[in-house]
């Protein structure tokens, strides 16, 4: 019977400090402070919003072709996104990492549009990058240059639907190329060189206006196709000692941050304490319950059986007495 108590006792407060413990840590141990940066692509104005936007639509003679300037809904097919992203690197050389970049966009069937550098120390380069890749493999192509960098110091990841902008061009290009189908067919039926003149200046301004379009349909599906990512680059200077490299600065702003980061996760360590002391409060008044209880107990099993015996002796005792 005493072991049976005991065991269970005992399963009992190892459960209880196992819970306690877990509670503790899950509250008390610092979340590190990580920058913010894109989780996933944020809406924004892109390059090619702007682009687009900043084309005036010129509007439709109604009296020619209005059956062409029904409106389409943006459910008739997939979502147009455009992505472009922004990346500042500390790197070794410049040198080296535009090299490397150039060689990803080439992996991923993309290429460079871009690319500017200049020595701002003697030995030392710094500069950008532009790259154009397929928008299926951004998130590949992200990674992998930010595995060149000593640090990734600036990410900026911006994404814009742009899908009411191509419908609406779409739109309006259909309209125009039924206009520009019946200039074409009235002025095979004009007579007069009045009307012929008219009628041609007419169907040209339409062409014009059909070109336009047709350039920034081709502009925007561009920016759908390929997503644009601009790296800039910053080379620190090396100090050789030696003949051993040693970048100072480098180490200076890695031991700063370190100390930020641990003297953050001090703080944070700090406000959970207080802000958790009355649960504490209540899992110590808790825990000492459950200890008095046991040992209660634990007493009464140890100091059960002597009562029993004193009561035999006494009654062997009286037995005697009474025979004698």
């Amino acid at each position: 019977m005493k072991k049976h108590v005991l065991f269970t006792v005992g399963l009992f407060v190892a459960i209880f400090v196992v819970a306690l413990g877990l509670s503790l840590w899950q509250f008390f141990s610092p979340n590190p402070i990580t920058p913010l940066t894109s989780s996933g692509f944020g809406l924004g104005n892109g390059v090619a919003s702007r682009a687009v936007s900043g084309f005036k639509i010129a509007a439709m003679d109604q009296t020619i072709a209005p059956e062409a300037a029904s409106p389409a809904t943006a459910s008739d097919g997939p979502r147009k996104i455009t992505k472009s992203g922004n990346l500042s690197i500390l790197v070794e050389t410049a040198e080296t990492a535009a090299q490397n970049i150039q060689a990803i966009a080439g992996s991923m069937a993309g290429y460079v549009s871009d690319s500017n550098l200049h020595e701002v120390t003697p030995g030392v380069k710094a500069g950008s990058i532009t790259i154009r890749v397929p928008a299926d493999k951004f998130d590949d192509t992200i990674s992998r240059i930010k595995e060149l960098a000593i640090k990734v110091e600036n990410e900026n990841i911006n994404a814009n639907d742009v899908t009411d902008q191509f419908i609406d061009l779409d739109a309006r290009l259909k309209n125009l190329k039924a206009q520009e189908t019946q200039y074409l067919d009235i002025l095979k039926k004009a007579t007069k060189v009045e009307d012929v003149l008219s009628v041609t200046n007419q169907l040209n301004q339409v062409r014009q206006q059909i070109d336009s379009f047709e350039g920034q349909l081709k502009y925007l599906n561009s920016q759908v196709d390929l997503s644009t990512i601009t790296v800039n680059l910053t080379a620190e200077k090396e100090v050789q000692i030696w003949g051993i490299n040693w970048r100072p600065i480098t180490v200076i702003k890695q031991a700063v941050r370190s100390l930020l980061n641990g003297l953050v996760n001090y703080a944070n360590a700090i406000i959970a304490i207080i802000i958790f002391l009355p649960v504490i409060a209540l899992w110590v008044i808790t825990l000492l319950i459950v200890i008095w209880i046991i040992w209660r107990i634990v007493k009464r099993v140890k100091n059960g059986p002597a009562p029993k015996k004193l009561i035999e002796k006494t009654s062997k005792k009286t037995k005697k007495s009474l025979t004698s």
